[in-house]
């Protein structure tokens, strides 16, 4: 550990407050009559006043175990209204003055108290100025150090999450942040880095500031040399997951890789109630309406959201399980987590955020220094290691929160929106670069992304969730040729309806009917795209077995496409070119007709 300046602002008052403590017994061991010692300590009157506080500390002891320990326990472990408010009424005796805690006592239990008086009629029991009163009396003052004391552990030993509990925002209720309960934990760090040697974070780890990153005391060990490979295993959490202590694992190549999580939770109006898998070398972006609970999916896997049920295991080993009350602290779990803003350190410099990680995990600054260089220049940022993050455009950004994600070499890279902040040019660029980044890692990938071009650019399946549940998933192909919502639809592009089918036609809720060719019986969605609908200003001719009128509700320029709204008693959307619109001579709030043939209508099962 370095030895470092300690600011005169802090040694003077350290210096009186070690003095307050000090004096005293200083003065009581000069001031003591100590040749009179012996005497007055065998003496009778002594002897019987040693032996009564003797009886009086024991047995508040033995009370204070027997009731503040479950007390504890329930204040660490049980969330229930008033819970905040009955731990204060429990840390008072600590603040109340001697004279104040003792009139209390005097009120509840002596003669005339709200319990005294009954206690001494009914049973004959008195408290005041009887052993029995000296007992409570000192159980008053000491139960409530037990307490905290052993509230403290009892948090800080993690374990099943409280249900009903409210974590701070971010952190899981196991993480040491919840409730204020910190102190310095084993090595490892936030998603798969200790918290560690970060200025202005040093309050996580209550240690002072430093000038820099790299001073913060530590209990770091000597990373071993590292083959030169793309990927390959840190000292460090992510190596011990996998193999336990001293093990030695090969390359991620090597390592069979998944990802099974499944997770229940309620958090405010989200009711999630989601199960997924991702597989070794797998591309997967969840999508879905705002409100549908992917980014809680993700910090829920992170384990920064607690859930009431399901589990979360990666190569086989559970992370977390409410049921068998296994969880694995999130700063030791092998992920990687690329967030919407980046989260970026504003005070360190490029490399010195995507050494972060690194450095928590006891590599040597140098070492460190050059594979964070190394990994600037994978992401075209060789330029910029000096830089800090104000300095940097959101691009840049990006691609340092994916550097800094990936130098650890975590099990499992999580993205959330990380194209989300910007703006359409920089974000066709910084896509093709994460495409290509994404493509080197080899472990699991999980994209959470608004944006159906970017998933389908990016992933190798599509994951559709809303209001918590899963809705549709498999390859882009697959979803875009069967949406199973109308979300979906609205996304893909295309009019989706459902209905009962039989005989060539489907009837819809509404009970107006479709004509499909090769409809076959049983409940059925139907799809029929844009382009397919032609539009007309009068009744159409020929043979269309589809038709009706209605009015054009909205007309959208796309392109060298018109999108044109029609509410009808079967409301779609119909795909014109710019050139049909002027013909048509159409404006919103137009009449129109409608019509697509029987072939044109797409129909699988529901």
């Amino acid at each position: 550990m370095r030895r470092e300046g300690v600011p005169i602002i802090v040694v003077l008052p350290a210096a009186i407050g070690a003095a307050f403590f000090i004096v005293p017994l200083v003065g009581l061991i000069v001031r003591s009559p100590w040749g009179d010692a012996l005497s007055a300590l065998s003496a009778p009157e002594t002897v019987e006043a040693l032996k009564l506080s003797l009886i009086a500390s024991l047995s508040a002891t033995a009370v204070a175990l027997v009731l503040g320990v479950p007390l504890a326990w329930v204040y660490a472990r049980v969330a229930f209204p008033g819970r905040d408010l009955l731990r204060a009424l429990t840390t008072l005796p600590m603040v109340l003055p001697p004279v104040v805690g003792g009139i209390a006592l005097l009120l509840a239990f002596g003669r005339r108290g709200l319990l005294g008086a009954w206690l001494a009629n009914t049973f004959g029991i008195t408290f005041p100025f009887t052993t029995v009163g000296v007992v409570m009396a000192e159980t008053f003052v000491a139960m409530p150090f037990l307490i905290l004391t052993v509230e403290a552990g009892l948090r800080l030993r993690g374990g099943r999450p409280r249900a009903g509990s409210q974590p701070l925002e971010g952190v899981h209720a196991s993480h040491l942040a919840v409730d204020r309960s910190i102190a310095v934990r084993r090595r490892g760090s936030l998603l798969g880095t200790r918290v560690g040697r970060v200025r202005r974070h040093d309050h996580i780890r209550r240690e002072l500031s430093r000038r820099h990153p790299d001073h913060a005391p530590g209990g770091l060990s000597p990373a071993g040399k590292q083959p030169g490979s793309l990927v390959h295993p840190e000292p460090g959490s992510a190596s011990r997951f996998i193999g336990g202590v001293g093990r030695t694992e090969g390359s991620l190549a090597r390592q069979r890789v998944s990802l099974d999580a499944s997770i229940r939770l309620t958090l405010g109006p989200l009711d999630l109630d989601m199960a997924i898998t991702v597989e070794q070398g797998e591309v997967v972006a969840l999508l879905g309406p705002n409100g549908a609970g992917k980014t809680t999916l993700l910090r829920a896997i992170a384990g920064l959201v607690p859930f009431s049920a399901g589990h979360v295991r990666l190569d086989g080993k559970v992370l977390e399980d409410p049921a068998t009350r296994q969880y694995v602290p999130t700063e030791l779990r092998p992920i990687g987590f690329v967030f919407q803003d980046y989260l970026l350190f504003p005070h360190l410099t490029a490399e010195e955020n995507v050494a972060f990680g690194l450095r928590s995990r006891g590599v040597p600054r140098q070492v460190a220094a050059e594979r964070a260089t190394r990994w600037l220049d994978r992401v075209g940022l060789s330029g910029y290691a000096g830089a800090r993050p104000a300095e940097l455009s959101g691009g840049q950004r990006q691609r340092v929160a994916l550097a800094r994600a990936l130098a650890p070499d975590p099990r499992l890279l999580l993205l959330d929106e990380p194209l989300a902040a910007l703006d359409a040019t920089t974000r066709a660029e910084v896509r093709r670069d994460l495409k290509r980044h994404l493509e080197s890692f080899e472990g699991i990938r999980l994209v959470v992304t608004h944006d159906p071009l970017e998933a389908v650019a990016l992933a190798d399946r599509l994951v559709v969730m809303e209001n918590g549940h899963l809705v549709q998933t498999g390859t882009a192909a697959e979803v875009t040729e069967h949406p199973r919502s109308q979300y979906v639809a609205d996304l893909v592009g295309v009019n989706l309806l459902r209905g009962e089918a039989g005989n060539g036609s489907v009837k819809l809720a509404s009970g107006q009917v479709v004509a499909a060719a090769g409809a076959e019986l049983g409940d059925v969605f139907v799809v029929v795209h844009p382009r397919a609908v032609s539009v007309h200003r009068t009744h159409p001719e020929g043979s269309p077995r589809n038709v009706w009128s209605g009015r054009a509700s909205s007309i959208e320029l796309m392109g060298n496409r018109v999108r044109v709204r029609i509410d009808a008693a079967i409301p779609l959307v119909a795909e014109v070119t710019p050139a049909a619109l002027k013909e048509l001579n159409l404006v919103e709030g137009g009449e129109v007709w409608l019509s697509f043939k029987a072939t044109d209508v797409g129909v699988y099962p529901a």
